[in-house]
């Protein structure tokens, strides 16, 4: 493409600098071409470095040099893609774990809420001071479970 483009270039260069051709199609197009051919140089500079970039990347990898740049990035898109996947399992391995190991501690809780409810709920005849403490323990045991 870049060979290309130079080519055009040098056929507009040539054109330009024909005696014959009309002088308005010089005048218009003389700024166009001396602009062309400044970012060309310009692009040229940015491909080499591109293309520099690229090889040693190939060489990081240890791809042979003859890889185009759709496989390479595709191996690193398949990657990140399965590394995202790998990094949600690992999430979800660790909640279930965690979900696991509060299980008992859940139970006890609650098997200790019913208790403390039963006997707050015989409390009728037992001291005030039991009742209060009985209802501040459950309100206690139900921020716990909702913690948990």
């Amino acid at each position: 493409m870049e060979q290309k483009l130079k080519a055009e270039l040098a056929d507009l260069g040539k054109a330009l600098a024909n005696t014959e051709i009309d002088q308005q199609f010089v005048q218009a197009m003389k700024p166009f071409f001396d602009a062309s051919t400044a970012d060309m140089q310009n692009l040229s500079g940015v491909v080499a470095g591109v293309q520099s970039n690229f090889d040693a990347l190939l060489k990081l990898f240890g791809e042979p040099s003859d890889t185009v740049s759709t496989e390479l990035f595709g191996y690193v898109s398949a990657f990140l893609v399965d590394f995202a996947k790998a990094q949600d399992e690992n999430k979800k391995r660790i909640a279930e774990k965690q979900r696991q190991a509060n299980k008992p501690e859940r139970k006890k809780v609650r098997v200790m809420r019913r208790w403390l409810t039963r006997q707050c709920s015989r409390s009728e005849e037992a001291h005030y001071v039991w009742d209060v403490v009985c209802r501040l323990v459950a309100v206690l045991l139900k921020e716990l479970v909702r913690l948990v």
